[in-house]
């Protein structure tokens, strides 16, 4: 008795070469005097991983008819393994099961000279399995590098082919159909007050899908997959392959500003203060100072129905310490925090000493920036001359039609490219020197601004100026300095 194991290639429902695989692997059972029982076909599922299904199917099928078959026939020994540790791991396994291994192109057996032979092909396997990874990689790594993308791209995006004189190009452009609700994605997260969940229940009622394949429809998309997009720079216009970033050739879905703020808000709900049922702006910022335990919110209610909201140690309450910190009213807590605000503002004096510092600063800051806004001019410039300088050949007829379209789309390419980063660059200027008045306004009145603060920006604020606030029952008093931690003089109300 013998097992068959083809390997799926091609695009058909079995792909091209696999009924000439399994006719040439029937012939070898006959040869072998076998019988073929049983077949496993790989269905497009690489060979180098032991990771893969119909040959975990195939090991269990031999461990259960273990002494009923004598023989594994395999087109190639690439098609079983392509490294030599996999293919010793799997030897072993035969060998433990009593069965041979043959293959229907190779002359490999059990005498000296085929074990050689078998070495042999497994080592060329996995040198051409190497090999052309590697290739692979330098391909993917010069297309990232001219701005093209590595891949599938992200949805909002569609994979496109075009075909100009029967060369065939491959680029990205804008699905106008997902793309509006990708874009409406962030700019609705950013807002702060809508967990990934939330949002990606939303992006499903509005009817946000992935892109079908020729094997896998569409479908609604997950939390996770809204999770990923949401910090995804390829909407920036970058590419990133092998941890490296590149500046793309496709066209951006979303400002740096509003990238950065989804960013603020992800990492904001990653290191704790998440929007749960029961959420506060000091959750995750306020801590037990007797034992070092998070504190927590409660909302208990009374036999009248009156709900009281406290701050309570988790350690006390999951009696993982032996805490003794007593509830902690909320609105005492929140005054607590404010008073904290007063003795962390800039004094007028400094204040004033700082502003022109700053401003040089600043202006140092914008110098180099216009340095590279000149450059970028002169790139535009440069490539308007060489699009002029096409269109004046062809015209004199000293350049075929074919080639000047082909150098006129890459000028067009590179145009838009500089194009994009000039247009980042306007009204650049004003904007910083307004964000400096509103940062210096802030640090002059720390708490007159914490107090009209929305929640929302209270909590940013928060983990901005503490990384930990701690409230303390035993009566200490300390410095109050604004990171890393904070003591609240400890004197709790009962």
């Amino acid at each position: 008795m013998t097992l068959l194991i083809p390997k799926y290639e091609g695009g058909q429902a079995e792909g091209f070469s696999i009924p000439a695989q399994r006719e040439a692997n029937k012939k070898k059972a006959q040869s072998l005097g076998a019988v073929v029982v049983k077949e496993f076909v790989e269905r497009g599922v690489s060979g180098t991983s032991t990771n893969r299904p119909a040959l975990k199917a195939m090991m269990r099928y031999l461990e259960e008819e273990q002494g009923n078959v004598d023989f594994i026939i395999v087109h190639k020994i690439d098609r079983l393994a392509r490294n030599r540790a996999d293919d010793v791991a799997i030897n072993a396994k035969f060998d433990e099961f009593k069965v041979r291994l043959a293959s229907t192109s190779e002359n490999i057996d059990q005498t000296p000279g085929g074990l050689l032979m078998h070495g042999i092909m497994s080592s060329i396997a996995e040198f051409y399995s190497k090999n052309l990874a590697n290739e692979v990689t330098k391909g993917m790594t010069q297309k990232v590098q001219s701005g093209g993308t590595a891949g599938k791209a992200p949805l909002g995006y569609l994979n496109t082919r075009n075909f100009e004189a029967g060369v065939e190009t491959r680029t990205v452009e804008v699905d106008p159909e997902r793309s509006p609700l990708v874009q409406w994605a962030f700019e609705r997260y950013a807002e702060g007050d809508i967990s990934v969940a939330e949002l990606t229940t939303e992006l499903n009622a509005r009817g946000l899908t992935t892109v079908p394949t020729r094997v896998y429809p569409s479908k609604p998309v997950n939390k996770r997959y809204v999770h990923g997009m949401l910090s995804n720079k390829y909407y920036l216009g970058i590419t990133t392959y092998c941890g490296v970033e590149y500046p793309g050739n496709h066209q951006p879905l979303i400002s740096k500003t509003l990238f950065e703020k989804v960013g603020q808000t992800l990492n904001t709900r990653r290191q704790g203060e998440r929007r749960r049922k029961l959420d506060h702006f000091l959750k995750s910022t306020v801590w037990c100072g007797d034992c070092g335990s998070r504190l927590i919110l409660q909302k208990p209610t009374n036999h009248q129905g009156i709900q009281y909201e406290y701050f309570v140690c988790n350690g006390r309450m999951s009696r993982r310490t032996d805490c003794t910190m007593s509830a902690i009213p909320l609105a005492w807590l929140e005054s607590q925090i404010e008073d904290l605000y007063r003795n962390i503002q800039v004094p007028p004096a400094l204040l004033e000493t700082l502003r022109p510092r700053l401003k040089e600063q600043l202006a140092l800051h914008n110098s180099s920036r216009s340095e590279e806004f000149d450059q970028l001019k002169s790139s535009e410039l440069s490539i308007k001359r060489k699009q002029e300088k096409l269109l004046e050949a062809y015209y004199d007829q000293a350049l075929p039609m074919e080639l000047m379209a082909r150098e006129q789309k890459q000028l067009e390419h590179s145009l838009s490219q500089v194009q994009r980063k000039l247009k980042a660059f306007e009204g650049t200027e004003q904007m910083h020197d307004e964000m400096l008045e509103r940062a210096l306004e802030f640090a002059a009145n720390c708490f007159s601004s914490y107090t009209k603060a929305s929640d929302i920006q209270k909590k940013m604020l928060n983990q901005l100026f503490f990384e930990k606030v701690l409230i303390s029952s035993k009566g200490e008093k300390r410095t109050p300095c604004p990171r890393p931690s904070q003591y609240v003089d400890s004197n709790l109300p009962h």
